[in-house]
C-alpha cells in the first residue's frame, strides 16, 4: 500500500509540473494559433495553384488577385515567423513542400518522394536525432 500511494505521489507531481509548464508555455494558444495559421496558409496554396492554372487565359483581374494573394501571404509570414519556428521546422516543411509538388532541393538537386530526412542542409537534417 505504501508503494502504491508513493508511486500516486510522484505521478500526481510529475503531471502537476506538466500543467504548469502547459500554461506557463502557452500551449493552448500556440496549438490555437497553429491551426488557424494551417488553415490559412492551405487556402492561400489552393488559391495560388489556382490563379497559376488561369494563366494560360489569364483574366483580366489577374494583376489585382495576384497583389492581394501576395499581401495575405506576407501578413501570414510575418505573423508566423513571430512564433519561433525553427530552422529545423522550416526545413522539414521545405522537405514537406518539395515532396507534395515533386520539385528538386535547389541544395542536394534531388527530388524527394517520401518524408524521410536527408543530409541537404536545406532539404534535409530535421529527423529526430538532427539538432
Amino acid at each position: 500500500m505504501k508503494t502504491f500511494v508513493l508511486v500516486v505521489g510522484i505521478v500526481a507531481i510529475v503531471e502537476a509540473l506538466v500543467s504548469v509548464w502547459s500554461l506557463a508555455a502557452s500551449w493552448a494558444e500556440n496549438l490555437s494559433y497553429s491551426q488557424r495559421s494551417t488553415a490559412e496558409n492551405l487556402a492561400l496554396s489552393a488559391a495560388f495553384k489556382e490563379l497559376g492554372q488561369q494563366a494560360p487565359n489569364p483574366p483580366s483581374d489577374l494583376e489585382i488577385k495576384f497583389t492581394d494573394l501576395r499581401s495575405r501571404d506576407d501578413s501570414r509570414r510575418a505573423g508566423d515567423a513571430e512564433q519561433g519556428v525553427t530552422e529545423k521546422e522550416k526545413r522539414y516543411a521545405h522537405h514537406a513542400g518539395l515532396v507534395h509538388f515533386a520539385r528538386a532541393c535547389e541544395g542536394c538537386k534531388q527530388t524527394p518522394i517520401s518524408m524521410d530526412s536527408s543530409d541537404c542542409k536545406m532539404c534535409g537534417n530535421f529527423g529526430f536525432f538532427n539538432f
